[in-house]
C-alpha cells in the first residue's frame, strides 16, 4: 500500500510539473492549437483562456499538495478526477465538454449511489438527482445542436439562433449547477462532506460552470436585455452571500473552507458579466482564489491530521505550535479578500468599478459579500490558531520546515509583486 501511494505521488507531481511546463511554453509562445477527431466528435483547443485555466488548475494543486504531501492521501481516484478535469478545461465543443463532464461527475455519482442504502448516501440524494437532471438537459442541448448541424461547432462559435428560449435558460442552469451556484448548490455540500480536500479542489478549480459560461454563454449575452444580464449577476451575488453565511455558522473548519471557496467562485460569474474591465478582474480573482484557497485548505487538512480538530472547540490555539502556518494562513486569506497592495486588491477594484457602471447597488452588494468573506476568514483563523490550547501537547513545534513552506511563500510573493504592478498580469490575461 505504501509503495502504491509513493507511485501515485510520483505520477501526480510528474504530471503536474510536465503539464505546467508545456502550458507555460504555449502561453508565452502565443500558440493556439486545435486537436480534433472528426470520427468521435472530440475537439480540444489550446486557446489563451484554456491555457490560463489549465495553468491555474495545475499550479494550485502542485503548490498546495507539495508542503503537505505526506498527509494528502493521493489515490487512483484523485488521478482520474484530475485528468478528467483537464478534459473539461480544454474541451472545444459541446459534445467533448459533455463527455468529460459526465465522466468527471460519474466518480462521485458512483460513490453516492453505492452508499445510498446508508444514511450518508441518502443525504447525498440531491447530488444524484441534480446530476441526472443535468445530464438530461445536456442531452437535450446536444439533440438541438444535431438538428441544427452544430455538433462540430466550437463552443464560442454557436450562432445566435441557438440561444433562443429555452436553450439559453438551460445553459444558464447547467453553468450555475456545475459551479454550485444557489439555488443549484446542494451537491457542493455533499461533495465537501464525503471527499478529500484535494479531490474537492479538482472539482472546484476545474470550474466547469465558469468555462461553459465564458466560452459559450457569455458571447451570446451581449444581445440579451440588460435586465437579463443584471439578473444573472444578482443570482451569483446571492449565491456568494448564501455560501459565506453558511460558512460563518459552520463549526467544521474543513467544510467552512470549502464554503468560502464556493462563495468566492460564485462572484466570478458576476465579474465576467460586467464588461471587459469586470471580466479582467474576474479572471485575476479566479487565479487568486484558486492559489490561496487551495493552500488554506491544505493547511487545514494538515492541522486536522496532526491535532484531530474538535468541531465543538471554539478556539484551538494552534499558533503556539504552528506560528509559521498561522502567518501563511491569515496572509493567504487577506490576499483573497483584497488586502491593499496585493493582487486581490487590484482584481476587486476592477470588478467593483465595472459593477458600479452597470448598477450602483450591485457594486454595494458585492462589497457586502466581500466583507462577509473577510469575517469568515478571520473567524476560521481565530478558531484554528487563537486562544489557549485545550490539550497539552508535549511536542513544542509542529510547524513545517521552511523548505516545505516555500510553495506557500512563493504564492504570497507573487500576490505582493503583482499587486504593485497589476498591469503585468492584466496584459497576459486572455
Amino acid at each position: 500500500m505504501e509503495m502504491l501511494q509513493r507511485r501515485i505521488s510520483v505520477i501526480t507531481f510528474s504530471s503536474l510539473y510536465f503539464i505546467l511546463a508545456m502550458l507555460a511554453f504555449f502561453l508565452f509562445q502565443g500558440t493556439h492549437l486545435d486537436v480534433t477527431s472528426s470520427n468521435f466528435l472530440l475537439d480540444f483547443d489550446l486557446a489563451p483562456f484554456s491555457i490560463f485555466m489549465g495553468i491555474i488548475y495545475c499550479l494550485s494543486l502542485a503548490l498546495s499538495l507539495f508542503p503537505t504531501r505526506e498527509h494528502a492521501s493521493l489515490t487512483p481516484r484523485f488521478l482520474a478526477i484530475f485528468f478528467l478535469g483537464l478534459g473539461i478545461i480544454f474541451a472545444n465543443n459541446l459534445f467533448t465538454f459533455f463527455l468529460f463532464w459526465v465522466l468527471h461527475r460519474s466518480i462521485p455519482f458512483a460513490h453516492f449511489v453505492k452508499d445510498f442504502k446508508n444514511e450518508t448516501g441518502r443525504k447525498a440524494g440531491s447530488f444524484i438527482l441534480m446530476h441526472v437532471i443535468a445530464a438530461g438537459l445536456f442531452i437535450y442541448l446536444l439533440t438541438q445542436s444535431s438538428e441544427m448541424n452544430l455538433m462540430n461547432t466550437t463552443l464560442g462559435n454557436y450562432p445566435s439562433a441557438f440561444f433562443t428560449m429555452p436553450n439559453l435558460i438551460i445553459l444558464m442552469i447547467l453553468s450555475f449547477m456545475s459551479q454550485a451556484v444557489f439555488p443549484f448548490h446542494q451537491w457542493g455540500t455533499d461533495l465537501i462532506s464525503s471527499f478529500t480536500w484535494q479531490e474537492v479542489s479538482t472539482f472546484i478549480i476545474s470550474s466547469s460552470g465558469v468555462i461553459l459560461f465564458y466560452k459559450m454563454i457569455m458571447p451570446s449575452l451581449e444581445a440579451e436585455p440588460v435586465s437579463f444580464q443584471i439578473g444573472i449577476m444578482v443570482v451569483s451575488i446571492v449565491s456568494s452571500l448564501y455560501w459565506v453565511c453558511l460558512g460563518i455558522i459552520e463549526k467544521n473548519a474543513h467544510k467552512a473552507i470549502g464554503m468560502f471557496y464556493l462563495s468566492q467562485l460564485s462572484l466570478i460569474i458576476t465579474g465576467l458579466q460586467a464588461g471587459v474591465v469586470g471580466a479582467k478582474g474576474a479572471l485575476l480573482q479566479m487565479l487568486i482564489i484558486s492559489l490561496s484557497s487551495t493552500a488554506m485548505w491544505s493547511i487545514t487538512h494538515y492541522l486536522d491530521k496532526e491535532f484531530k480538530l474538535n468541531t465543538q472547540t471554539s478556539f484551538h490555539g494552534l499558533a503556539k505550535y504552528t506560528p509559521r502556518l498561522a502567518f501563511v494562513f491569515i496572509t493567504m486569506g487577506f490576499a483573497v479578500i483584497s488586502l491593499p497592495l496585493s493582487l486581490g486588491f487590484a482584481s476587486e477594484d476592477l470588478i467593483i468599478h465595472a459593477l458600479l457602471e452597470h448598477a450602483h447597488w450591485l457594486g454595494l452588494v458585492h462589497i457586502l459579500a466581500a466583507c462577509l468573506n473577510g469575517i469568515l476568514i478571520y473567524q476560521l483563523f481565530a478558531k484554528l490558531f487563537l486562544g489557549t490550547p485545550k490539550v497539552y501537547i508535549p511536542q513544542a513545534n509542529f510547524d513545517l520546515p521552511y523548505h516545505r513552506l516555500l510553495p506557500y511563500y512563493l504564492i504570497l510573493m507573487f500576490f505582493i509583486v503583482t499587486g504593485f504592478f497589476p498591469q503585468l498580469m492584466i496584459q497576459i490575461l486572455p
